[in-house]
């Protein structure tokens, strides 16, 4: 009984988060200067700068790039810097071993080379791909502990926006005010979007893409990476999908739904095996999908693949894909 006991006791400690772990070990490492700090701080150094001039956004674009993609292009180069000193790590051993497997398995880039893009792998890996148990995320991970570092609030919320961001699939309803309406299926939730890949589309096409909340004041959600366009099947095939994982519009709790399920799938590979064996076709701004994440013979590189399976049929819509701004 009394074995018994001392197991029903040791089973029951509570479990340190990996977040508290990995906080602890940076303010360690830290004060006995192990880590590349003053990598880190010059980059801090930067996102100051940035911080400052956010009454005039324009200073922050280069390139053209859209000032409000530029704020997030920040933090999420931060994140990036900030991941490869955690992933050296003891806690983060096998996470670091499993992102080495994953860039081996779909080497990311742009197609031809690989139809999973460089920065929808990035954005996958650091706000999706759970690092822990505790169900962790890299970017909800810099997020937490980013105050350690010396990032201040404002900077952290957009870090937080970031890590929470998911995939979503939408509706393209034309373009309005200089934005691109997307209309969210199950939702129905509208939103102005400006995209990063100079890729405008046509009315009517389905969009798998990241869409991130406006920053600060800015009156419109941001891409961050390259759309995929889902060329089929018709989105009554996609209503049905979520059907067939409880999603259903109108239901009590469907967004918290909804969000789990397009941000971490059923399993780690469920997105991702859609792009690798979806793909079917590109231009310089998107990628185009065939098939369903749950039907592997309607994906054209898929070993099952059935071109005759109904859900590979090519809707009317979509034939056409144009490039603009």
């Amino acid at each position: 009984m009394a074995k018994n006991k001392s197991s029903s006791s040791k089973s029951s400690k509570p479990q340190v988060s990996l977040t508290a772990k990995v906080r602890a070990r940076v303010i360690a490492a830290k004060a006995q200067k192990i880590l590349p700090f003053e990598m880190l701080a010059q980059f801090k150094r930067e996102a100051d700068k940035n911080a400052a001039g956010l009454s005039m956004p324009e200073e922050l674009v280069e390139g053209g790039r859209d000032p409000a993609f530029a704020l997030y292009a920040s933090v999420q180069q931060m994140v990036s810097l900030f991941g490869e000193v955690l992933l050296q790590m003891p806690e983060l051993r096998t996470f670091r071993k499993r992102l080495e497997k994953l860039d081996d398995d779909y080497m990311p880039g742009y197609p031809p080379m690989s139809p999973i893009t460089g920065s929808h792998f990035a954005m996958w890996t650091q706000c999706d791909l759970r690092v822990g148990e505790g169900g962790e995320t890299m970017a909800g991970i810099f997020a937490e502990i980013g105050d350690v570092l010396g990032f201040d609030a404002d900077y952290l919320a957009l870090a937080k926006t970031l890590a929470d961001s998911r995939m979503g699939i939408y509706e393209h309803c034309g373009l309005k005010g200089g934005c691109i309406s997307l209309r969210e299926l199950v939702t129905d939730r509208e939103i102005s979007f400006v995209g990063s890949s100079g890729y405008v589309g046509n009315k009517g096409e389905l969009w798998w893409v990241r869409a991130v909340p406006p920053p600060f004041a800015f009156p419109y959600w941001v891409g961050m990476g390259t759309p995929y366009v889902l060329r089929a099947p018709a989105p009554s095939e996609w209503l049905a999908l979520f059907a067939r994982n409880a999603i259903r519009s109108g239901e009590v709790g469907v967004e918290r739904r909804l969000e789990q399920f397009l941000k971490f799938g059923p399993k780690p590979r469920y997105w991702s095996e859609l792009i690798f064996e979806g793909y079917s076709g590109h231009n310089s701004g998107a990628v185009f999908l065939h098939g369903l994440p749950d039907v592997p013979e309607s994906r054209p590189h898929s070993p099952s693949f059935d071109p005759h399976h109904e859900a590979d049929k090519m809707p009317a819509t979509n034939s056409h894909p144009s490039i603009g701004r």
